[in-house]
């Protein structure tokens, strides 16, 4: 499941016991640490202002505490992370202790944002971004190896620190790429990810997606079993698990914030995903409804 988690919604420990009591495996959490109230790029869904469900989401760090305190098999996600938006000290240290008191739960999935305004703010140069994100990652798992290290990059520079208490999974927690369905992600997920979260694709772009990972991992001597792919949807019903799975995917996330509580047809995903955005937050019996509407649509 994927939840914008606000200070208007459902609460974490309560979203967090239903979705694990339902047999859903993960929840995922969104991530703008900050909305510019002014910014040049429109919002893609709508062509208007960004809404301001954007700047309320709560921090995905601290929420995820609350998923995994309250919860024993539930898998908590990042989904996406904006690492551009963190500084790689703090997001080391957030990271390996969800991991940690979580005993080993946390799926780290990261982006680089598409917000100029917005990653500019962290004094980050917003051209660079997927440099300074792989240079991040590669810090952090660095760090969580160990607990100490220093880096030398070409953006990034640290002399040795100490980065306490290291992740309960080893050498550290899956690094989940979002990205579309391009080469550049399909090269950046085989060379240095540990699976893709993809938005709303086709299981068609599922297939091409992992046979390209597949060539980009055999090119460099990596095993492409270790890619977990994992799809964004509206939609979890058995015809649509088995069309994914065969394409290659691992895991389908439904959006559950604001899910109108029927069937959504594939051709209504991007409609249903603006109206989504845009519309007041739900109810907390909104949202237990919706997911049961979506347990019972997935046979669960």
């Amino acid at each position: 499941m994927l939840f914008y988690v606000t200070g208007y919604t459902i609460d974490p420990v309560t979203l967090g016991r239903a979705v694990e009591a339902a047999g859903f495996d993960s929840v995922w959490l969104p991530d703008h640490p900050a909305l510019p109230v002014k910014t040049d790029l429109p919002f893609p869904m709508t062509g208007g202002d960004f809404p301001r469900l954007y700047g309320e989401m709560a921090d995905p760090f601290v929420t995820m505490g609350f998923l995994a305190a309250a919860t024993t098999t539930l898998k908590v996600a990042t989904g996406v992370c904006v690492v551009p938006g963190r500084h790689p000290l703090n997001l080391a240290k957030a990271a390996s202790t969800v991991d940690n008191f979580s005993g080993g739960r946390l799926l780290l999935g990261i982006g680089v944002g598409y917000m100029r305004e917005e990653i500019e703010l962290f004094g980050v140069d917003f051209d660079t971004r997927w440099s300074y994100t792989r240079e991040t990652i590669d810090f952090c798992r660095r760090l969580w190896k160990d607990g100490q290290a220093d880096y030398d990059g070409k953006i990034l520079r640290y002399p040795e620190v100490i980065i306490d208490p290291l992740p309960a999974q080893r050498p550290g927690p899956p690094v989940v790429i979002g990205g579309m369905n391009t080469e550049y992600t399909y090269r950046r997920v085989a060379r240095w990810g540990d699976g893709w979260l993809a938005t709303l694709p086709t299981p068609e772009q599922i297939a091409v997606g992992r046979k390209a990972i597949t060539a980009e991992c055999e090119a460099i001597g990596r095993d492409p079993a270790e890619i977990e792919i994992s799809v964004l949807t509206h939609e979890a019903d058995p015809a649509l698990q088995e069309a994914y799975a065969e394409a290659g995917a691992d895991r389908l996330v439904v959006m559950l914030y604001n899910h109108p509580g029927r069937a959504v047809t594939p051709d209504e995903w991007l409609e249903v995903s603006a109206v989504a955005a845009t519309s007041p937050a739900p109810t907390p019996d909104e949202t237990l409804r919706a997911l049961d509407l979506v347990r019972t649509r997935a046979g669960l």
